[in-house]
């Protein structure tokens, strides 16, 4: 019985869980609370420990094809939690995790000095594929309307758009938050 005992409390001091809710958010407030977005190709991930040596989290670099929202650039750096610095991995269920190579939109925040993050957590990476038949850039974009609107599987409003519809959407969005 003692040895449970200590067994469990070496289990308890080995460090607590955290859990992550996410509030399922539509279009518009992802671009609302954004303040860049971008469409772009990932040039480089790197994985770094946090000033505090508790955590890991991986440094993006986005070689920019084309800006949604903000000012225009060819490059950015953000963050992502998670990620392998050295021989640790640190995997975040939930996170996004991209790759060398990966085509994304991102819309991202930034709270004060630190890199900038994406909105939403996953919500704010959305993966970019070629169309099959045409191959143009599609994007499964957030829902536009109200928060807790009914979802239908299969409704048209769920099919992949082309990034530049989505670019459309957003820069219509952002221009009615002005």
């Amino acid at each position: 019985m003692r040895s449970c005992t200590l067994a469990f409390l070496a289990l308890l001091a080995a460090g607590s869980a955290h859990a992550v809710t996410l509030v399922p958010m539509t279009l518009d407030d992802i671009v609302r609370g954004a303040d860049v977005a971008l469409y772009g190709r990932v040039a480089r991930v790197e994985g770094r420990w946090t000033a505090d040596r508790r955590r890991i989290e991986s440094l993006v670099t986005l070689d920019v094809v084309e800006t949604l929202k903000g000012a225009a650039r060819e490059r950015l750096r953000f963050a992502l939690p998670g990620g392998q610095a050295g021989d640790r991995v640190q995997v975040i269920p939930g996170a996004p995790a991209l790759r060398e190579g990966d085509l994304v939109v991102v819309f991202l925040a930034s709270e004060g000095p630190a890199l900038p993050r994406p909105v939403g957590w996953t919500q704010g990476v959305l993966p970019v594929t070629p169309d099959v038949r045409t191959g143009a850039p599609l994007v499964s974009a957030p829902l536009r309307g109200e928060p807790g609107s009914r979802v239908t599987r299969g409704s048209a409003a769920r099919a992949p758009v082309t990034v530049a519809a989505l670019t459309a959407l957003v820069r219509a969005i952002d221009g009615d938050a002005r």
